[in-house]
Parts: structure tokens; C-alpha cells; sequence
């Protein structure tokens, strides 16, 4: 790999390494501007008013009635599972024009297969839609996830990095002849390069979207203070102590945007995570201080499960394909928020400190226990950014803190006098 100079970087509050650019007057393109990622990308670009002059938001639905917005930010709502001559015309008519392409865009089901399909499509549709419309993009940078390694299917090799071989344990729409393939077969017809992000779990809050790990265990630890009890953390004794990485929605949007100006970052694919290893063991004690909550006893992982979860994968397992991996909760969050008791002290916490209606129910339980009934290691080298000299670091602890705050701000969590200081030396 040739030399690089050296990248000159900054900070902004707990993000830092952040590199520093030259362009000016460039457009951006970003998809699934509605949604945690989309939004968060939107707010770096707009902190650049001179390097990023047009920006294209574009959605299945309106803009978000809270959400990032400026004179620059040019809306269009559309949706990509349209034909691609009606996406073409939408575009036309709100007059695109080329630009590099950020495209976070995703649609969830509860059949894989679907999801395999229409996120697929997707993608494919738009890149040919900018094509009609004469707006070939200068770069599209896609952001994907660690189930490109599996995650989601069982204990996988760790750290992933890049180049470990796609896991073959049914359909997975990164790949296997759909959004990375099809980058690459209409990137060689177009004439546009790419580059692949993989983040982990993604941390942010955002009004109107709740589906984030971060904003199920606010709501969590705001409800348990509420019924006056101590927090039961939800995974195993396994889960609590294995590492992890995270991935900051904006840590996320600076490296993607970084990755879009980087000229070596063509045509590859990236981890991206905070530059950290955390353990629950380590961070839940401090969300529970956050909220002046005592944090769980060591003991509890010896007390009978209050509300247990025990079942395996439906397929082997990612790292040897041996044997299904085990799935295994202590206390499922999606079973206790359904309960009486929790729903009736939400609603009088709801009213007396006039919090968002629709967080607690369109909350992701679902999704938080999937993410704490996984029990190995979650981990993805950040080795090859570091190569090509992305040098972007935020601390993991630091950023849930300050998520969780920006949802007391917008009404999704309740605000609590904190009297402790949790300071990082």
C-alpha cells in the first residue's frame, strides 16, 4: 500500500481523530434520511456548509416533523420498491443531479426471504433510477453490518475482518448477488466506484424512531426506577462479561463521509465501529448510575431467571458450521414490557413527565433481547481503516451517556437530577 501523508484530524466534543478536508461545493445523496443513520449523516453535512453545498434527503415518507433540516436540504419522497421508470421520474422532477451517494435505506419483515428480496431491490432500482435520471452517482457509499459475518446466525470468528470468507447459512441480502454485487456489476456499467461500511450495533436516538438498542434499555432502566425496584440485566452471566464493539450513528456518518472523500476508499469494504471493547459488565452498572438506579448485584446470575429464554440457532454456526449456537435471556425484556405492572407505571410516568406516547410500545424489546441473547463475542477489526488512515475514535460509555441524554431532550426518556458526575480520566 503506498504511503499516505499524514491525515490532519480534530475533534468535536467526544468525537475525535476526525479527519479534515479540502473540497468544496460537492452534493450528497442520502437515502433513508428518516432514519437514525440517515439522520445523523444529514447533521455532519450540514456542519460543512462549504464542503457540501446540495443535499438530497430522500424518503419513503415526508421529512420528519422534528428531524434535520436546512436550506440546503433538498427532500424527495419516494419509494424504491416502485418501478424504476416512476423512481426515475420522481427523481427528474425534483431535479437530482449527481453527487456522492450515502445510501442507509432498509426495509425490516419478519421473513428473511423478504428481506432478502426487497432490500435488494432496493438498491439495485435507485442506482438504475439515477442512471434515467442522468445522475450517475461519483460514489455511493453503502452501510451494511455485521451480519455480513453472521452475527445474527451464531458464534463467528473474531475480530471479523474484511476479507474472512462470506458465510454461507442461507440468503443475506449484503451480498450474494444483491447489494454488494450489485455495486459491483452496476458500478463497472455505470461508471461509479463504492465503498462497503460494516458497523455493529448502531447507538443514536431519534424522535419518531425508536429502534435501537440504546433507547430499549433507557426506556428499561426509566420503568424499573418508576416501580421503585433494581435493574435485572437481561442476558447471561456470558453475555455480561464477553467483549464487544458499538457503533456510533455519528461516529458512523463522519467515517462515511470520510470514506466518500478518501479517493483510496474505492472500491472497499470497511469495519467501522467506536475504536473501543466494552462489556456490559462495565457499562450496564454505569446506565444504571445515569438513571440513580443500583446497579445489579454479581449475585443475580445465581438467583432463579425471572423471565427465562432458552432456544438455539436455526442454523450451524458461522465459525465452524459444527452446531447451532445457543440463544439464552434471563429476563426478556419483551416478556416484562408487556406486563400489567410495567405498562401501568409507564403510563403514569408517560403523563407525569409528558413523555413521547408511542416510545414504550414501538420500542424495540424484540430486537434488545435478540442483541443480549447472544453470548459470544461481537467484535470486527478496525485494523484496515486504520491502514488507509481513518484515525476516528469516540468512547463507547461516553456516547450511550450522551444518547441517552439527547432522548431526554426529545421527550423519549424522562429527565432525572443527576448528582454524579461520570467523569473519564
Amino acid at each position: 500500500m503506498a504511503e499516505r501523508n499524514q491525515q490532519k484530524t480534530h475533534s468535536v466534543g467526544i468525537y475525535h481523530g476526525l479527519p479534515e478536508f479540502d473540497a468544496v461545493g460537492q452534493t450528497a445523496i442520502v437515502t433513508g434520511a428518516n432514519g437514525i443513520s440517515g439522520q445523523a449523516m444529514l447533521k455532519i453535512l450540514l456542519a460543512h456548509p462549504e464542503r457540501w453545498t446540495t443535499i438530497y434527503a430522500i424518503s419513503r415518507g415526508p421529512p420528519l416533523k422534528n428531524g434535520t433540516s436546512g436550506k440546503k436540504v433538498h427532500h424527495i419522497a419516494v419509494d424504491f420498491l416502485d418501478d424504476v421508470k416512476e423512481v426515475a421520474n420522481v427523481l427528474m422532477e425534483n431535479h437530482i443531479k449527481s453527487g456522492y451517494c450515502f445510501y442507509f435505506s432498509y426495509k425490516e419483515s419478519a421473513d428473511p426471504a423478504v428481506i432478502y428480496a426487497e432490500n435488494g431491490d432496493m438498491l439495485e432500482t435507485l442506482l438504475n433510477a439515477l442512471y434515467l435520471a442522468n445522475a450517475i452517482p461519483k460514489r455511493v457509499v453503502l452501510q451494511t453490518g455485521g451480519k455480513h459475518y453472521g452475527v445474527h446466525q451464531g458464534p463467528y470468528r473474531i475480530p471479523a475482518q474484511e476479507d474472512d470468507p462470506r458465510v454461507t447459512l442461507g440468503q443475506n441480502f449484503y451480498y450474494r448477488y444483491r447489494q454488494e454485487d450489485t455495486l459491483q456489476e452496476l458500478g463497472s456499467k455505470y461508471g461509479f466506484d463504492y465503498t462497503i461500511t460494516r458497523p455493529m450495533t448502531i447507538i443514536g436516538a431519534l424522535k419518531g424512531n425508536f429502534l435501537n438498542l440504546a433507547m430499549a434499555v433507557g426506556l428499561y432502566l426509566s420503568v424499573t426506577k418508576e416501580l421503585g425496584e433494581t435493574p435485572d440485566f437481561n442476558g447471561t452471566w456470558a453475555k455480561y462479561h464477553s467483549a464487544e464493539a458499538l457503533s456510533s450513528s455519528t461516529m458512523n456518518a463522519y467515517f462515511t463521509e470520510w470514506c466518500a472523500l478518501t479517493p483510496e476508499s474505492s472500491n472497499e469494504a470497511f469495519n467501522i465501529t467506536n475504536g473501543d471493547v466494552l462489556t456490559w459488565a462495565r457499562l450496564f452498572p454505569e446506565l444504571c448510575t445515569f438513571f440513580k438506579l443500583r446497579p445489579p448485584s454479581p449475585s443475580q446470575f445465581t438467583k432463579p431467571a425471572p423471565r427465562p429464554v432458552k432456544s438455539q440457532f436455526p442454523t450451524v454456526r458461522p465459525l465452524d458450521y459444527a452446531k447451532p449456537g445457543n440463544i439464552e435471556l434471563r429476563n426478556s425484556w419483551d416478556k416484562w414490557a408487556k406486563e400489567e405492572r410495567t405498562l401501568a407505571a409507564w403510563k403514569k410516568l408517560q403523563e407525569r413527565e409528558g413523555l413521547d406516547e408511542d416510545a414504550f410500545e414501538r420500542a424495540s424489546w424484540g430486537y434488545a433481547d435478540r442483541n443480549m441473547a447472544i453470548d459470544y463475542g461481537k467484535l470486527e477489526s478496525m485494523s484496515k481503516a486504520r491502514r488507509f488512515g481513518w484515525l476516528g475514535y469516540v468512547d463507547s460509555t461516553e456516547n450511550f451517556l450522551e444518547v441517552l441524554r439527547e432522548a431526554q431532550g426529545m421527550g423519549i426518556l424522562p429527565k432525572f437530577e443527576i448528582d454524579l458526575v461520570l467523569g473519564r480520566s
